[in-house]
């Protein structure tokens, strides 16, 4: 009943938008009443009383609208990384602050390991920049951030003295200058904390983390045996008890892991359908935005058009074509953008993939925007001998559909498609690929490329099905495609029930019509 009453707390807390701190004293009374044995506060004994006293008159704690700055603190709230071990009750301090972008490095967190215990090249490393007479101190971690390679040069040292060339974090904690050899007490600090300026500022909004600054010296830098007790005494210290009564353990954790992980759930199954309601009020295609979201995408896409890449390429993050695709398929008409993609990837169609190239004229087709140059470029293309050798079943249906749906005959490129697609059923065939909708038509020149993957976009049955729904269409006839055609999907009718139900990826949509149709229009029988 107790566990019930938390979790009901914990729903009304987010329904009603309660910050984590406020949300604290409910949550740790329940808690408490749920296992009072075990449910003890931190054992760590707090600090002496002059460092206490110290840490009370040097910290201050602000506001959540005050801005972060180099030598800002914060300290985490005791729930809010408990899924982030690298961040979970973690004291961090601010070292850079750019435009749009803050870095921080967590001050308590002590790794496994000692310098000296680095890899061979990284200890040379560390000895050719003088560090040998630091090497035996412990490695701190400081983030869930960190490059990998090179790591001596990544480490950061923080210390109490004022060398040359330091740069002072926060009165009485510096990093880095000259002589740190010289220190003996320098730590090494390995990785950081980052966040984009709107994303922290949000965190501070909703009580994620406490923003402090010190005025004077508070210790932020304890031996490594009290280094896991600095959360503790700043929160203390400022006044945050319940920060440090919180109970945690292996037991409590665990209950409050399964707790969030249920709210998740349930928070994001009640975005979706709000989500959901909103779409289909605005009349928005199921799985895409609405239409407010395209308004404001268009103009910046357009600005940044001469930036974005043709197509997705091994190094590229998005290109022209699959962001029109994203416009095309929820039906969002923008003639402008339209336009410029067709400006932008017509002089560069050979950097193309082949999905990309089948995608492109299919796009203006589906949108129902004529642009006869898209069509013209995309048949010189997918007639070059090598692009053709590339095609898939995929590129195919893809190309074959769109200037189908176009209304644009082009006799030369149908007739090399349907060559094309007679090889392709010859393999299928030969590899008996309509036994299993999923198996991957087998060409030296589909190796590792997932688009080849018969079945998990379009298969050879569907090929042929939108193929010869462009033939009736286009009044076009191509008997050795048309016999082949015939043999694959009889092959693949000749199978037990539930076999012939996966071979026809959507039954219930009778995907053997366009069969029927064209064998009708051209007078030909055919018995299914």
């Amino acid at each position: 009943m107790i566990w019930q009453n938390c979790r009901d707390d914990l729903r009304q807390m987010c329904k009603t938008k309660l910050v984590l701190s406020e949300a604290l004293q409910v949550f740790t009374h329940r808690l408490a009443q749920l296992a009072p044995a075990p449910l003890t506060p931190s054992s760590h004994a707090a600090p002496a009383a002059p460092a206490a006293q110290r840490r009370r008159e040097g910290l201050r704690m602000l506001q959540p609208g005050d801005k972060p700055e180099v030598g800002s603190i914060l300290i985490a709230h005791p729930m809010s990384c408990i899924f982030q071990p690298d961040l979970d009750r973690a004291v961090i301090v601010i070292d850079e602050v750019h435009p749009g972008h803050v870095r921080g490095l967590v001050l308590n967190k002590p790794g496994g390991i000692l310098m000296e215990t680095l890899k061979p090249e990284e200890l040379e490393r560390a000895k050719e920049a003088g560090l040998s007479g630091l090497l035996h101190n412990r490695l701190y971690l400081g983030g869930d951030l960190m490059d990998a390679e090179d790591l001596v040069n990544h480490v950061r040292w923080l210390h109490s003295s004022d060398l040359p060339g330091a740069q002072r974090l926060a009165p009485g904690l510096h990093c880095g200058g000259e002589g740190l050899a010289q220190l003996g007490a320098a730590r090494p600090v390995l990785g950081f904390a980052g966040w984009h300026q709107d994303q922290l500022d949000l965190e501070l909004e909703r009580g994620v983390w406490v923003h402090l600054r010190a005025h004077s010296a508070v210790g932020l830098l304890p031996n490594d045996g009290d280094a896991e007790t600095l959360w503790n005494d700043l929160a203390e210290a400022v006044g945050l008890s319940s920060f440090s009564s919180f109970p945690r353990g292996p037991e409590v954790d665990q209950l409050i892991k399964q707790h969030l992980d249920e709210h998740s759930r349930w928070q994001i199954e009640s975005i979706l359908e709000q989500a959901r309601e909103e779409n289909h009020a605005h009349g928005c295609a199921s799985g895409f935005a609405c239409r407010d979201f395209y308004d404001l995408l268009a103009p910046l896409l357009l600005q940044r058009m001469p930036e974005i890449h043709p197509i997705c390429g091994e190094t590229e993050v998005g290109g022209c074509v699959y962001l029109m695709w994203s416009f095309c398929k929820p039906r969002v008409m923008c003639q402008d953008l339209f336009d410029a993609v067709a400006a932008r990837v017509i002089p560069e169609v050979q950097s193309l993939d082949r999905c990309g190239l089948a995608m492109f004229s299919w796009n203006y087709s589906y949108i129902n925007y004529e642009l006869k140059e898209v069509y013209k470029v995309s048949a010189a293309e997918a007639l070059r001998t090598e692009r053709l050798e590339e095609l898939t079943p995929r590129d195919l249906a893809n190309l074959m559909g769109a200037f189908a749906k176009a209304g644009i005959r082009d006799l030369d490129l149908m007739q090399a498609l349907s060559e094309h697609g007679c090889g392709l059923l010859r393999d299928g065939i030969d590899q008996k690929c309509y036994k299993r909708p999923m198996k991957s038509l087998a060409r030296e020149i589909y190796e590792e490329d997932f688009s080849a993957v018969d079945g998990q976009v379009v298969s050879l049955s569907e090929m042929c099905e939108t193929q010869l729904g462009s033939f009736a269409d286009q009044q076009f006839l191509h008997r050795d495609f048309l016999e082949l055609a015939d043999e694959y999907m009889m092959k693949g009718f000749d199978q037990p029930k539930r076999d012939v139900e996966t071979f026809l990826r959507f039954p219930q949509a009778r995907p053997c019509q366009p069969l029927l149709d064209f064998h009708s229009a051209y007078g030909i029988s055919m018995d299914l």
